[in-house]
Formats: structure tokens, C-alpha cells, sequence
């Protein structure tokens, strides 16, 4: 996302390849229908988008919403206040609909109006968390055990970071938000020129040939993957994808890793790929100088994540399981003594690898 973003404001015509565009995802779609619904709620496709594809419509068919647009239509009324008038909140003469599909529109209503009166007192990102929670996209995806969910929650995390940035916007962030959004959704429909770049996947990348060939994100966590790290089979799957990614470029390789990421809704120090320390020093080039030896991802490249816990955890030792509050299960990988405190190197189940202090970080052990 922050690539497509980037290419789209500098105005450098790209294509994607085996994947769709961000903001073409069906979760960032819905999760935008419900944000312009809350900015404007006399937009009524924003609304049935909202009814067809969050569970907050859940209940809701075609028959019912054909019923609210015949109204529309003969009332010249916004189909949000048909809906108001089958939960008592107007005055007009409400649509034909009894029943259950009345009570569930009613239901719709009472969610609504709580989302429209946090927009009036709450930070964009806080108004999208609570968003997330009433309409049951936060459930549908974030308590899902199914990779593809778990993927459509991490977009919608990456989406929250964007909404972040308008927190200090004030009272017109949403607004904000809605508009430069729109820019770059339109941009993605342009028919871009052939001398492009192109964003590819490593999987669609194998047999392919590039030029010039950018490795990104190459870091503990995510190349490789932090579910890899579970098995050794799978950490051997993700270095020959690393290779795949190497050997597309014929000229030139730039590989690049970030000091901080936003990774599920937080900012977080990253920690480069133990990958990239496994290339021959004599072949890096950082363009600084001369190239220098590679610092292991289990060295302080990172500061501490710091959480509220007492000074007197019991000592730490490798092999150990662990649960931490923020990152869940782990098994402790190396052990250093800092000074009267123990900084552990602990490799999550879903969040890779992570340094801490012992005694900050309030690790149960199993």
C-alpha cells in the first residue's frame, strides 16, 4: 500500500501482478463504504455496499433493500431516513417492511447513530477502531483462524495507519481522508503506459526477468514470514523465495529494510532479515563506503517493546515458552545479561522476532 501510494504521488504509472490493487481489496472497499456513510449519510450506495457486505447488514436481502429504494424513490427521501422512520427516529411514513428485516433496520439505525455521534468527539483512528468493532468486521476477521482473514485484518490494520496520520487533521479528518482517498482510487483505474514499474509478488515473479529489481520489507517478520518460523521446512520455502527475488535482476538489486513499520495497527522497530546477514560480505554494496559485516537480527538493532510489568520476573532461559500480552506465544531464542536485567530474544508464533527486556516485558512463562 505505501508503495502504490508513493507511485501514484509522484505520478509514476506502475501495474500490479498477483495481487489486487489496495484499495480495490473487498475489505478496504467495505470498510470505506462505511466511512463515507458516516461522513455523509444521504449516500446510499455507501449504505447498501454497508448492508450487502459487513455483518452490521446481516439479515438484510435484496427484497428489503429494493423496498427502501422504491420508497426512496416515491418519497424523494434518503434511504437512511426511511430506515430512521422504521426505528421511530422520524416523522415520515416509513417503507412497507415489517417484521424481522424491520428490527434488524432498526438495529442498523441505533449502530449508526452511535458512529455518527463518536465522529463528533473521537480521533479518525479511534472513530475507525470503534467502526470496525460495531459493524463486526473487527470479529469476521480478526478472530478468524483462516490465513486469507487473518490477511484481510492485516489490510485493514495498514488501512488504519493511513487513517492515523489524520488524527491531527481535527474536525475535518474524515473529510480529508474521503478526498485524498478518492485520488488515489481514481488514479488506480488509469490504463497506465508500458514503461512502468511493476509490483509483483516473489511467487508470480519466478521465470520473470527485470533490469533493475527492488527487494522491500526485507525483514524478520515478514521475509521471511513470522508464520515460517514455526517450522524449519518453511523457513527453507521462504529463503528460496528470497533467492527467487535475488535472480530476477539482470543489472542491478537494491534490497531495503526498514528501521520502523507499522505493523497491526502500531508502529514497531523492524529488525533486517537474517537473510540478507547470509549474503558474502564482499558482495554488498551499502553506498556509504566500503560494505561492512552484517549485524545478526538478534542484535540490538531495535530498542526494547516496552510494557508495564514488575522488576522481579524469574531469570529467563532459551527453550522456554512464553506468552506476552501483545504478541501471544513464543519460545525464547537467545538470553544476554544487561547489567541487573535480562534482554531475551524470544521468536512469536505470529508477530516473528522480537528483543525485549526481561523485566519490562511481563512474559509469562508456560
Amino acid at each position: 500500500r505505501p508503495l502504490e501510494e508513493a507511485l501514484i504521488r509522484a505520478d509514476i504509472p506502475y501495474q500490479l501482478i498477483g495481487g489486487l490493487r489496495f484499495y480495490e481489496r473487498k475489505e478496504i472497499k467495505d470498510a470505506l463504504a462505511l466511512l463515507r456513510f458516516i461522513a455523509n449519510p444521504n449516500d446510499s450506495v455507501s449504505l447498501q455496499r454497508v448492508l450487502a457486505y459487513t455483518p452490521l447488514g446481516a439479515g438484510i436481502g435484496d427484497r428489503t433493500w429494493q423496498e427502501l429504494e422504491r420508497w426512496a424513490a416515491l418519497t424523494r427521501q434518503p434511504v437512511a431516513r426511511g430506515i430512521a422512520a422504521l426505528a421511530g427516529q422520524s416523522d415520515v411514513v416509513p417503507p412497507q417492511i415489517s417484521g424481522r428485516p424491520a428490527r434488524l433496520l432498526a438495529e442498523v439505525w441505533g449502530t449508526l447513530q452511535q458512529l455518527w455521534e463518536a465522529s463528533e468527539r473521537l480521533l479518525l483512528s479511534e472513530l475507525f477502531d470503534l467502526a470496525l468493532e460495531r459493524s463486526g468486521l473487527a470479529q469476521l476477521y480478526h478472530d478468524a483462524g483462516d490465513p486469507e482473514q487473518i490477511e484481510r485484518w492485516e489490510n485493514l490494520l495498514q488501512l488504519r495507519s493511513v487513517l492515523a496520520s489524520y488524527d491531527s487533521v481535527g474536525d475535518g479528518a474524515l473529510r480529508a481522508f474521503l478526498e485524498e482517498s478518492a485520488l488515489v482510487t481514481d488514479a488506480d483505474t488509469l490504463d497506465d503506459a508500458s514503461d512502468q514499474v511493476t509490483l509483483i509478488t516473489l511467487h508470480a515473479a519466478k521465470g520473470l526477468e527485470f533490469p533493475v529489481v527492488f527487494l522491500t520489507g526485507v525483514e524478520e517478520g515478514l521475509l521471511p514470514h513470522a508464520r515460517s518460523l514455526e517450522s524449519e521446512a518453511q523457513l527453507e520455502e521462504e529463503r528460496r523465495l528470497f533467492y527467487v527475488g535475488m535472480t530476477r535482476a539482470k543489472q542491478r538489486l537494491y534490497i531495503t529494510y526498514t528501521f520502523r513499520r507499522a505493523r497491526f495497527g502500531a508502529a514497531d522497530l523492524s529488525v533486517r532479515s537474517r537473510f540478507v546477514d547470509d549474503i558474502p560480505v564482499h558482495l554488498i554494496d551499502r553506498g556509504d563506503g566500503p560494505a561492512r559485516p552484517a549485524a545478526s537480527p538478534a542484535q540490538p538493532l531495535r530498542a526494547p517493546v516496552l510494557t508495564s510489568a514488575g522488576a522481579s520476573s524469574p531469570p529467563l532461559a532459551v527453550g522456554m515458552r512464553v506468552f506476552h500480552a501483545r504478541f501471544g506465544d513464543g519460545v525464547v531464542a537467545e538470553v544476554r545479561t544487561v547489567q541487573s536485567d535480562q534482554e531475551v530474544v524470544v521468536d512469536f508464533k505470529r508477530h516473528g522476532r522480537k528483543t525485549l527486556l526481561a523485566s519490562l516485558a511481563n512474559l509469562t512463562v508456560d
